[in-house]
């Protein structure tokens, strides 16, 4: 656990850390919560000045989903059902340690106010149903489960009314609560700076990040290796999406995708993984030019930080196709044949090229054909 004044803050953002390094695309993390659990939560949260707060009973998280499905439970029903079939587990020893905010609140405040007014589950699970209902209200009168979330949502708004809001799209997809107003109104206030600016609020596993008019949350990026071997037909499994290359002869002409003829062998690579960009021949046999990355990317209007793990398409010739957006001049005939650049011959085959990512603020590009 890293040094600093918070030991329990510090202690779940490395817990957090570590689930989201194991937590692929289309899986879950489940855990055990509790509704002793959500209830501290929430009265810690409120004695610290931080909010009212909920723990969510599921979000996204990394690059799947994280579940907690006891949160209607109280602790005593769960031990008493463990106990019941001879479970054991193990006590964390820090449990019982009263210097922590936590344990004191748990410990010897909970058991007093409960003593006091009863079942404390029961009437906060009140409350939140009166303030799940203005959530939901405010959700559907913005939108703020879209994603992105565009930056209109903002204008016309007080700071206060702001970073409420604010808060509040983050909820929706990761737990927002371990980030101070004073972080959001930072956030806030660099919104308001030019378009060339690139504010950037670090949120759970992942970070919120504006790109032209609307905020993104950007899970970390998929572990890549530096190249991968394809052929046609096939598909190829990413972490952040999958690849498919069919025989032009044999897809659908209205299929989407980019119709290109390429030189065998075939690979796929990214920006990241290259010493040096390469470029795309583009234009016509009599005008032909080359494109940068950057200038396609822009176009195509992908943001800066899915760039360098976008698929690129290599063939005998080099880049061929810049997945899903653009690809290289060639020309292809109805039945298939045609020739590459003007170069054709024996190992070329005539493909087409459909990149589908998962995550969804990623943009799946035109799907357009090459340049001919």
């Amino acid at each position: 656990v890293p040094a600093g004044s918070n030991l329990e803050a510090r202690a779940r953002a490395a817990r957090y850390a570590a689930y989201g390094e194991v937590v692929g695309a289309e899986e879950a993390l489940v855990l055990a919560h509790h509704a002793d659990d959500r209830l501290d939560s929430r009265l810690l949260h409120l004695l610290q000045g931080r909010g009212n707060y909920w723990i969510p009973g599921e979000r996204a998280f990394a690059r799947g989903r994280l579940l907690r499905p006891l949160l209607t439970l109280p602790r005593s029903s769960l031990r008493a059902y463990g106990d019941s079939r001879g479970l054991r587990w193990l006590e964390d020893p820090g449990n019982a340690d009263l210097s922590l905010d936590r344990n004191f609140l748990r410990h010897e405040i909970l058991p007093a106010l409960t003593a006091r007014f009863g079942q404390l589950n029961e009437r906060l699970g009140r409350v939140e149903q009166h303030q799940a209902g203005l959530a939901e209200a405010l959700d559907a009168s913005l939108g703020l489960r879209r994603e992105p979330l565009p930056l209109a949502v903002f204008h016309g708004l007080g700071s206060s009314a702001r970073r409420a809001v604010l808060r509040r799209s983050l909820t929706l997809k990761v737990p927002a609560a371990g980030v101070s107003d004073a972080a959001l109104d930072e956030f806030l206030a660099q919104l308001d700076a030019a378009n060339d600016r690139q504010p950037v609020l670090a949120v759970g596993v992942g970070t919120l990040r504006r790109f032209r008019e609307a905020l993104f949350f950007v899970a970390p990026a998929p572990d890549l290796e530096a190249a991968y071997a394809c052929e046609v037909p096939g598909r190829l499994q990413l972490p952040h999406g999958e690849l498919i290359l069919s025989r032009a002869d044999e897809a659908d002409p209205g299929a989407p995708g980019q119709r290109l003829l390429l030189k065998l062998p075939l690979s796929v690579t990214f920006a990241a993984k290259l010493d040096r960009s390469p470029r795309l021949e583009v234009g016509t046999r009599t005008a032909p030019f080359r494109r940068t990355l950057k200038a396609i990317f822009a176009d195509a209007g992908i943001p800066p930080w899915e760039r360098g793990t976008w698929p690129l398409v290599m063939d005998g010739e080099g880049l061929a196709a810049v997945a899903g957006i653009e690809g290289r001049r060639s020309e292809i005939a109805g039945d298939g044949v045609g020739h590459l650049g003007g170069r054709g011959g024996e190992g070329t085959v005539a493909a087409v090229i459909e990149w589908r990512p998962k995550a969804p603020g990623a943009r799946a590009g035109r799907q357009g054909t090459g340049t001919s």
